[in-house]
């Protein structure tokens, strides 16, 4: 972050590493800014557990994996060999099963898959879990925003991050 505690991200390199690691046939729908600041700002906390409420495609999903694997993980050729410490996980909510199935594709083409846990339901109704990087992006409406705040949001560690996308006032 920069004084203004704008995130500032090398989005070249980010860009290029996505590039990289991404061998999804949906290369062209999945925004690399969107992506870009994800990645950034997950990369820069170093979270050991994330919990996104809403993943939909796994877009974000994609973003929190790629950019911890390095931290926990070593390159053993093409692939990711884990190592001494415990892996970092992904927790994603959603209320939609096929939203599931189509974010453990891509963690499947990452070689994440054992990095990533899906919960099937309405985020209010599942149980909070201690995390060090909170993203919600499920029901926009400010009284499910609000409630998962209350909810998950009290389950963020001391110095970790809560990311809010896209919420409405109204």
């Amino acid at each position: 972050l920069n004084s203004a505690n704008e995130a500032v991200v090398g989005y070249d390199v980010i860009a290029q590493e996505f590039m990289k690691q991404y061998k999804g046939p949906d290369l062209d729908i999945i925004e690399l800014s969107y992506f870009s600041v994800l990645y950034g700002l997950a990369a820069a906390q170093t979270p050991r557990i994330v919990v996104e409420i809403g993943c939909q495609w796994g877009k974000s999903t994609y973003a929190f994996l790629a950019a911890t694997p390095k931290i926990d993980r070593r390159r053993n050729g093409d692939t990711w060999v884990l190592g001494e410490e415990p892996p970092r996980i992904v927790h994603s909510i959603d209320v939609d099963p096929a939203a599931g199935e189509k974010t453990a594709e891509v963690a499947a083409q990452m070689g994440c898959a054992d990095r990533w846990k899906f919960h099937l339901g309405k985020s209010q109704d599942i149980e909070p879990i201690e995390c060090d990087l909170l993203y919600v992006d499920g029901d926009h409406s400010y009284d499910a925003v609000c409630s998962d705040m209350a909810r998950h949001g009290a389950a963020v560690r001391d110095g970790g991050i809560v990311i809010l996308d896209d919420y409405h006032w109204s």
